[in-house]
């Protein structure tokens, strides 16, 4: 029985090349029998990808070559069924939609919270 491995990672950084971006990520996910799917947008990238382990550890180190994506923090697991269809590449306007463009995750994030904390405030 096959089993594949799974990643899923972001990184908020600047991006410019869109489309071009789109087609070298699409073609090199294909080439190593990548399924699931990879945002993109002016901000930066959300991606959930499966894969033989092989062929993802392999993308992975390809993506990896870029300096916009190097040294991603990751997350993965494995299972015995390929979760996804297909691969995706979508460009998005946004990948955390909020709809105002004064706020850029890029420049500066909302500080870190640790746990003990947040559990002590109230939830509305």
């Amino acid at each position: 029985m096959t089993s594949f491995s799974h990643v899923s990672a972001y990184r908020f950084v600047e991006l410019h090349d869109l489309p071009t971006l789109r087609v070298s990520l699409f073609a090199k996910g294909i080439e190593h029998g990548i399924r699931g799917i990879f945002l993109l947008a002016p901000e930066g990238i959300n991606l959930c990808l499966a894969g033989e382990d092989e062929g993802l550890r392999a993308y992975m180190a390809w993506l990896d070559e870029d300096a916009r994506f190097a040294n991603l923090e990751t997350k993965w697991s494995r299972s015995n069924e390929m979760p996804y269809g297909k691969l995706r590449v979508r460009l998005k306007g946004e990948i955390i939609r909020m709809n105002h463009p004064e706020v850029r995750p890029i420049e500066k994030r909302a500080p870190i919270v640790d746990a003990s904390t947040l559990k002590r405030w109230p939830s509305s």
